[in-house]
């Protein structure tokens, strides 16, 4: 019964380590020498008018966007208005306001 119970862990364990097939497709996506492919792709959109939320999603910004909206930021255009006092306001850790600052340079040269 002990060895029963062991196979069951290692076979959910396999299981969990296994990619899902959107995971699979993404991870090919991913490997067509883009450093970040949702940012590189959402400055491309951004003309045409890109949602708040698309681009701060591929890099786990999402939490944020309703202290941006509040602030007034209505696209990724509009997040070089944003001051070092509004982040500071906002707590972010030094990797969440980097990943920002790459955001702000990508959609102001757009």
């Amino acid at each position: 019964q002990q060895q029963q119970q062991q196979q069951q862990q290692k076979q959910q364990f396999q299981k969990q380590r296994r990619p899902s097939p959107e995971r699979s497709q993404m991870v090919e996506k991913w490997g067509q020498g883009r450093k970040r492919p949702g940012v590189a792709a959402a400055a491309q959109r951004d003309a045409e008018g890109l949602p708040l939320d698309e681009a701060l999603e591929p890099l786990n910004l999402g939490a944020f966007k309703d202290s941006l909206l509040r602030l007034g930021v209505e696209s990724p255009a509009d997040l070089r208005y944003v001051t070092d006092e509004d982040f500071k306001a906002m707590r972010l850790n030094i990797i969440q306001r980097r990943k920002f600052e790459e955001l702000i340079q990508r959609y102001s040269c757009t």
